[in-house]
Formats: C-alpha cells, sequence, structure tokens
C-alpha cells in the first residue's frame, strides 16, 4: 500500500513519482506556503510537513480520494495504518497534528466546510 517512509531527494534515494499524482496537492503547496510566510516556519519543518501530508496523500489515492477531500473516517483507517507500520507514537503523533493542521488551513481558507 504505503511505504513507511517516503523518499528523500538530497539523501540518495530518488523522490517517489507516485507523489506528483496526488489529487488535491496543490493545495499542499498554499499550505506550505502560508506556514512559510505568515508563522515563519524554516525550511526543515516544511519539508517535514510535506513529507508527512504526501505519506497521508499516498494513503488517500489508495483508496480513491482526493487530499482535500478526506473525512473523519479516512483519517482514522490512516491512523491505525501508522500503527500497521510499526512507527513510533511520537512519529504517528507527528503525522496526524501535520494531517489536523493541513485540514483546519483548508477550513479556514473556505475550501473545506468541515475538519475531519
Amino acid at each position: 500500500m504505503v511505504e513507511s517512509r517516503p523518499a528523500k531527494a538530497g539523501r540518495g534515494r530518488r523522490p517517489n513519482p507516485e507523489i506528483a499524482r496526488i489529487a488535491g496537492r496543490h493545495h499542499l503547496e498554499s499550505f506550505l506556503e502560508m506556514l512559510g510566510a505568515e508563522r515563519g516556519a524554516a525550511a526543515n519543518t516544511l519539508q517535514a510537513y510535506r513529507r508527512d501530508i504526501d505519506h497521508f496523500g499516498l494513503f488517500l489515492t489508495a483508496r480513491r480520494k482526493p487530499l482535500n477531500e478526506a473525512e473523519a473516517n479516512d483519517v482514522r483507517a490512516y491512523l491505525e495504518h501508522l500503527h500497521k507500520l510499526g512507527l513510533s507514537a511520537a512519529t504517528a503523533a507527528r503525522r496526524l497534528s501535520a494531517v489536523k493542521q493541513f485540514h483546519e488551513f483548508l477550513r479556514a481558507d473556505g475550501i473545506r466546510d468541515d475538519d475531519p
């Protein structure tokens, strides 16, 4: 299904070509721009958010759902998926935090009416 760790460019790994196929990914770019401009997020922080949201996006792609149309049951299934991958509780919590902040941004920007 989804790899436990998306490839990181610049560390001897090639980027995952599936990332470009994530429906609704342009919203991620807007979210990252907001984090950088309004919150002053550092480059490493932005890269971490990108990796975490891309991982969630790949999970949603496997479920045939655009990134901006996730529902509460998708988020719950993603958390179960992270647990099955054997990720630490801290890593799962960080990824969930990124997903939550992304959906708060979508709601605040009027892209969604709700926050799963």
